[in-house]
């Protein structure tokens, strides 16, 4: 599991509600490339979306709640969540910020990579007016992965 993805979830799951709220606002679900790490996340800011801090037992409720873990993993799911909020992992509020930020980075990294392998994909099949929809459609998602540095990215 990637350090940048353990230690902002740790940091979300071991902050206050309006900690965990900053934190999460830091980066979207999408930036996480684990599986395992991306339910988290998303049950999570599900919790926090209710008001609630996301601690690591609201989230085995949201979890047992909602049925997107399946009772054999429950045991797994526990052992997940103990180890992202071990101290040895997130030892600081701060630290879990920073790793967000990174977070926010390598999804944007990732997002201009897609664009480029789709434009180069696009430019030796599509057609002169495809390819400038494609290109159009390309500049704004990148514009809009742009302005998460700006806003997510601080």
């Amino acid at each position: 599991m990637p350090l940048a993805e353990c230690a902002a979830l740790g940091g979300v799951l071991t902050a206050s509600h309006e900690g965990a709220r900053k934190i999460l606002a830091q980066y979207i679900n999408a930036d996480i490339t684990d599986p395992r790490l991306k339910q988290i996340d998303t049950l999570a800011r599900s919790i926090v979306a209710k008001g609630n801090t996301p601690s690591p037992l609201e989230v085995i409720a949201e979890a047992n709640a909602t049925g997107v873990i399946q009772p054999r993993h429950r045991p797994a799911l526990g052992r997940l969540l103990a180890d992202l909020t071990d101290v040895r992992i997130t030892p600081q509020n701060h630290v879990p910020a920073t790793y967000a930020r990174v977070l926010t980075h390598d999804g944007v990294r990732r997002r201009i990579n897609e664009a480029a392998t789709r434009l180069g994909q696009a430019t030796q099949d599509a057609g002169l007016i495809e390819l400038v929809e494609i290109t159009r459609s390309e500049i704004e998602a990148l514009t809009t992965a742009l302005d998460r540095l700006n806003d997510g990215g601080k």
